[in-house]
């Protein structure tokens, strides 16, 4: 007997859809309000991140439907991808960080 777990897979893909956006509007108000080395890292971190999240999702619906190998190996390298969006925007929050904490400390406050 197999369990169709379509409503928990729907449930989660918007839940990824919405946290995708969220991050996309917040590395959008970030570049707009503040434009540094950090800032640009986070905005291009979050427009790699949407775009490898949009591509993951079709390319693995998309292999799905040819067979289980491509699906893998499909899923592997679309989790590469993301990672690597994930790994630019992780820097630029750091890069961030930093530089706030540099301006701090050079006013003073």
């Amino acid at each position: 007997m197999t369990e169709d777990y379509s409503l928990f897979y729907s449930f989660n893909a918007a839940l990824n859809i919405i946290s995708v956006l969220v991050l996309l509007i917040a590395g959008i108000l970030l570049l707009m309000k503040k434009r540094s080395a950090g800032s640009y890292l986070v905005f291009t971190g979050s427009i790699l991140y949407t775009l490898t999240s949009i591509g993951s999702f079709v390319a693995n619906l998309i292999a799905g439907r040819i067979g289980e190998v491509a699906l893998v190996k499909t899923h592997a390298f679309a989790s590469a991808a993301v990672t690597v969006a994930f790994l630019i925007f992780s820097i630029g929050v750091l890069k961030l960080v930093t530089e706030i904490r540099t301006q701090k400390h050079s006013t003073g406050d």
